[in-house]
């Protein structure tokens, strides 16, 4: 084989690491003489993508000079890593500030390192407020931070704030913050920017999907079917939303209607789409048909019953009067019963006039979660029948 030159072992070394193989990448680093900054890289890539974040440091520390391309993968390597004690040092100001050169990369490197951390507040005032220049990865950044902490109107905040033009995920992350917030009229307004800013969004599955959402959230089932109708395709998500739309504002035959018709043209219902029907039979007092699709999930449908099924299921023994069998469900359920099973259980008692046992519910609430705002509510409840 010819002598290689420099460009030949980066491009080799640099294969390895992209497919994976990093002990051979760095085996052959180690062997050649002569290597550049482009070497270093590599085998930083290396150590990050095997997330060995203290070789990676190691590596860069012993860098002859890092250059802005080092410095991205050292602050990548460490926001992946999700360890906030080993990562602390790094995503600092001043860190930061021993940068050589930063540009828009490395500002959202470091918010984004720093959200993935859950230091949220520490990325938009020490980095996010103070780029000089922001981007719309910048913006999507901080407000889907925002808007994955239930901060749903500070998310809804920054982006009436952008002075960048959205694209379409910062679309599709406003529209899932106003099905959040159940802001129809916000949603509406956004809706209009799509059709009209001539970018073709609108037609995009993923905005025909958080459209029909958004609309379905709001319990605007005119709009959501009249999208639903539309789509050119329609995935599983797309029909859960009709369901749980349907659902939402109690019109339990349209409901039903869609789910078969679903069936129909082939797709199977997931854990969503039954949790949605079985709530809503709950709640609409459908009780005989809820206890069908609850013994239907696995046997009918083959879907593995998850925590939330029994928790509908509890509701619905609850209201259905049938108090003791819910309380057994709660004990006898595959999983730890949390704080949502229990004030479901004490929903009901209280309806249903069980003051013994509500009272007991709730001690158990008490001690599994006590920090719930609803708890306290339910209490107050329990404690005011039962002095009455």
């Amino acid at each position: 084989m010819p002598e290689r030159d420099l460009v030949s072992w980066n491009a080799t070394i640099s294969g390895f690491v992209q497919i994976g193989r990093f002990l051979d990448a760095k085996a052959l680093f180690e062997r050649f003489p002569a290597t550049d900054i482009v070497s270093w890289n590599a085998i930083l890539t290396a150590e990050a993508e095997a997330r060995d974040t203290a070789a990676a440091k190691e590596l860069f520390d012993d860098l002859p000079k890092a250059d802005i391309v080092s410095w991205h993968i050292l602050i990548a390597a460490f926001a992946q890593n999700g360890d906030l004690d080993s990562s602390r040092t790094l995503f600092s100001r001043i860190f930061f500030d021993l940068m050589p050169r930063r540009d828009v990369v490395s500002w959202n490197s470091m918010v984004s390192g720093l959200i993935n951390l859950g230091e949220i507040d520490v990325a938009r005032e020490r980095f996010f407020d103070q780029m000089p220049q922001k981007n719309v990865v910048s913006w999507n950044m901080m407000i889907s931070a925002y808007s994955g902490d239930d901060r749903n109107d500070e998310a809804l905040a920054l982006f009436r704030a952008m002075d960048v033009s959205p694209d379409r995920v910062t679309f599709a992350v406003a529209l899932e913050i106003c099905a959040n917030l159940s802001d129809v009229e916000q949603g509406k307004e956004i809706h209009r920017r799509i059709t009209e800013g001539g970018r073709g969004f609108e037609s995009h599955p993923q905005i025909e999907t958080a459209l029909l959402n958004m609309y379905a959230q709001c319990g605007d089932i005119s709009l959501t079917s009249s999208i639903f109708e539309e789509l050119s395709r329609r995935d599983l998500t797309a029909w859960n939303a009709m369901i749980h739309g349907y659902a939402r504002i109690g019109e339990l035959g349209s409901m039903l209607e869609v789910f078969f018709r679903m069936l129909l043209e082939g797709i199977g219902p997931n854990f969503a789409s039954l949790v949605s029907i079985v709530s809503a039979c709950s709640h609409g007092g459908m009780f005989d048909e809820g206890f069908a699709f609850f013994r239907g999930i696995l046997k009918d449908f083959g879907v593995n019953l998850v925590i939330d099924h029994y928790i509908c299921m509890i509701d619905l023994l609850g209201r259905s009067g049938q108090i003791d069998r819910a309380q057994e469900l709660v004990l006898d359920m595959p999983y730890e019963a949390d704080g949502v099973a229990w004030r479901a259980l004490l929903s009901s008692c209280i309806v249903q006039g069980d003051e013994e046992r509500a009272q007991r519910a709730a001690g158990l609430i008490s001690a599994v979660d006590p920090r719930h705002p609803t708890t306290y509510i339910l209490l107050a409840n329990v404690y005011a029948t039962a002095f009455v």
